[in-house]
């Protein structure tokens, strides 16, 4: 080539300052350098379409608009070819060298403030994304308007251009040839599956077809040789066979093109189970596709996979930009997406990217259609049953950890219940059909359906009437600590006291009214001794009775208790039943210890006396009580004199009496104390005794 064909350009000041922080960057992610190629061939056939709309003899020159990637192993090449609208010399020169464009100097700015090199192709310069890899890059161009030319740079601060008439690359009728000579660190990118792989994670909805020619390598064997004779072919392989259906209406995308993405996005061979196609205008505009599966992951409770999980992939006008795991819920992880967006800012990088205003926003609508998809499930009775036979853990573990969502979660959430057969059963079904005056969800845990059925805490609930729901997920013990109530109903638990209150249903009218009889016995039996028997209120649940004094003069009033259980059994003994006499006199001396002192001297002969109805009352058996030792077998003294003789069972209640630990009555003259039996010494005859001290204070020793 002779010289004075040659014309040598120095490169603008911005650009030349841009190329060498790309050529001495030290950028992991050089991968990038074929999408941005990529996205720049798909610009340029836009342009010529777009000039065709009003001029078809635009297209004339090259009518097939696709995107060629060619690797050359002996020329250590990669060749990115379009047909697009391309450039002509004096284009070249001010494109690609003289004239920066605005997003040059941005660009330097945005990096040097940390932003992502990855971000390059945002700023309108993504083409010197090419030094990443290269070590000298040449453009063929033949614009419809010019003949073809040759633009090349070694990045050494000038570059070359020259109209090309040996046609090296070969004679093109309108387009460009992006030529890269690769780095000796970059061969890896020769490699047509290396190429296949990044065409496809970053580039597989470039709106345009894109052709890789693929090196297939076949062996065979040599006769009466160890070597094997190994045949190289090429073929040329269509890549970007999905479509960017969100781009276009969802009534006028078919199931299959929906499949077919999916089984792409998420390497399943399924059918997806639900799809939200989302088209979002407004401030901020994004298109996105919301994929539910039909089976989970089988890692998808591995909580060390679970934070590195992408479930949603964001693209920039068709071009892929970052996978993310924090666009939804980790609970959420099970949903695959794609966000197209065009209103992501320029001068923002990976790091940067969380904090971003238009990502929130994103966020919060990708959540919001992600639970309108729930909804739409929870319509349909058998595809809700297949989501919830696969995912209903993840619900659950978001009940738990998801506080933001917790409330619209849990109108999602199915149960077995005692009513609902093999079906399942939702919150508002079970309030639906809640007794009237019910005012709690009724749960019992269990390790499965058939445990639950058959727990002793829910036999009486259900004879009641009252509808359980079995929670048999492991993850329920967790879930359920944050359900505290849902629309006014608390959650309880049927192993607990106040489940157990729920089978007593009747009011304090309907207890008095039953136990009307009973009283007017005991009125009837105690006669002139009170001037009347009344049911009461305001006792401490350990008092049966109490005296409420009349005029001057007057018997006092006996109160009942008619929720105490001796009231309630007293309901329920015959109207001639022997003993009523002495209980309904055992009643008046209660009443009127009521609210006594607890060392009153009085209360050691109604201890006696019901220590004496205890025996009687119960089991018939009155040979049992002589092992049972009299109480206030100590009284006389706090010193016991264990030198006289005793025998039988008197003898054997002393034994008993006087161990340490014991609780003992010590009756003096004076008065009669409790206390606990601390020391016996057998030998002296003696015991020593703790008095624990009213009010919290020290216990005093004797």
């Amino acid at each position: 080539m002779a010289a004075a064909e040659l014309e040598t350009y120095a490169f603008n000041a911005d650009i030349s300052q841009l190329m060498s922080l790309i050529i001495n960057a030290f950028y992991s992610n050089k991968e990038i350098f074929l999408r941005e190629l990529i996205s720049n061939a798909s610009d340029a056939m836009d342009k010529i379409q777009y000039q065709a709309a009003s001029d078809p003899s635009k297209l004339e020159s090259n009518p097939d608009l696709r995107i060629k990637v060619t690797p050359d192993k002996d020329a250590r090449t990669i060749t990115v070819e379009d047909a697009g609208i391309a450039m002509t010399r004096d284009e070249m020169i001010t494109n690609l060298g003289t004239i920066a464009k605005s997003g040059t100097k941005a660009f330097m700015e945005a990096i040097s403030s940390g932003a992502d090199m990855s971000m390059i192709g945002q700023f309108g310069v993504g083409f010197y994304s090419a030094y990443l890899v290269s070590d000298k890059v040449r453009v063929v161009s033949k614009s419809n308007d010019d003949e073809q030319h040759v633009w090349e740079s070694g990045a050494g601060g000038t570059f070359l251009v020259w109209k090309d008439e040996k046609f090296e690359h070969g004679k093109l009728s309108r387009g460009t040839k992006v030529i890269c000579y690769l780095k000796d660190d970059q061969l890896e990118f020769l490699e047509s599956d290396r190429l296949r792989d990044l065409i496809l994670k970053h580039s597989a909805f470039v709106a345009f077809p894109i052709e890789l020619l693929m090196e297939h390598r076949k062996e065979e064997d040599i006769p009466d040789s160890e070597e094997k004779k190994v045949t190289v072919s090429h073929q040329w392989e269509l890549l970007n066979k999905n479509k960017p259906v969100w781009l276009r209406p969802p009534e006028k995308v078919t199931h299959q093109e929906y499949a077919d993405l999916y089984k792409w996005l998420a390497g399943d061979w399924e059918d997806h189970l639900a799809i939200k196609h989302v088209i979002q205008t407004g401030q901020v505009e994004f298109k996105a596709l919301l994929y539910c599966p039909r089976t989970p992951p089988k890692d998808m409770f591995d909580m060390g996979k679970m934070a590195d999980r992408f479930s949603i992939r964001l693209y920039v006008r068709r071009v892929f930009i970052k996978e993310f795991d924090d666009l939804i819920p980790k609970w959420m992880g099970f949903i695959k997406g794609i966000v197209d967006s065009d209103d992501m800012p320029l001068n923002i990088g990976r790091e940067k990217l969380q904090q971003n205003v238009i990502l929130k926003h994103i966020k919060t609508s990708l959540q919001k259609n992600i639970f309108q998809m729930f909804t739409e499930l929870a319509k349909d009775p058998e595809r809700n049953k297949a989501f919830h036979e696969s995912f209903s853990q993840c619900l659950k573990l978001g009940i738990y950890e998801d506080n933001a969502n917790r409330q619209s979660i849990i109108p999602l959430l199915r149960y077995y219940s005692s009513k609902s057969g093999d079906a399942m059963v939702s919150f508002d079904e079970y309030i639906g059909r809640m007794k009237p005056g019910q005012r709690h969800i009724l749960y019992i845990t269990g390790r499965n359906k058939r445990d639950a059925a058959r727990s002793p805490y829910i036999e009486g609930l259900k004879r009641e009437g009252y509808e359980i729901i079995y929670m048999i997920d492991p993850v329920d013990e967790y879930a359920v600590q944050f359900l505290k109530e849902y629309k006014g109903k608390e959650l309880l638990s049927c192993m607990s006291m106040e489940a157990s209150r729920l089978l007593d249903n009747r009011t304090d009218d309907d207890f008095k009214a039953e136990l009307a009889p009973v009283r007017k016995r005991i009125q009837a039996t105690l006669g002139s001794a009170v001037a009347a028997v009344t049911f009461g209120s305001g006792f401490d649940a350990e008092s049966c009775a109490r005296l409420v004094s009349g005029e001057l003069g007057a018997p006092p009033t006996l109160e009942l208790n008619f929720k105490h259980s001796m009231i309630k059994e007293l309901g329920k003994r015959p109207d001639d039943d022997a003993e009523l006499r002495p209980l309904a006199e055992f009643l008046l001396e209660v009443a009127a210890l009521d609210g006594s002192d607890p060392d009153d001297i009085r209360r050691e002969a109604v201890a006696e006396k019901t220590q004496g109805l205890i025996q009687r009352l119960s089991a018939g058996d009155d040979t049992a009580a002589e092992d049972l030792p009299p109480l206030g077998a100590a009284a006389g003294a706090a010193f016991v004199d264990l030198s006289t003789g005793r025998s039988g069972a008197a003898e054997r209640a002393q034994e008993t009496l006087l161990s340490c630990g014991n609780l003992v009555r010590v009756v003096k003259p004076d008065r009669a104390r409790r206390a606990i039996i601390s020391f016996v010494d057998e030998d002296a005859g003696t015991v020593d005794v703790m008095y624990p001290k009213l009010g919290g204070g020290e216990e005093e020793e004797e």
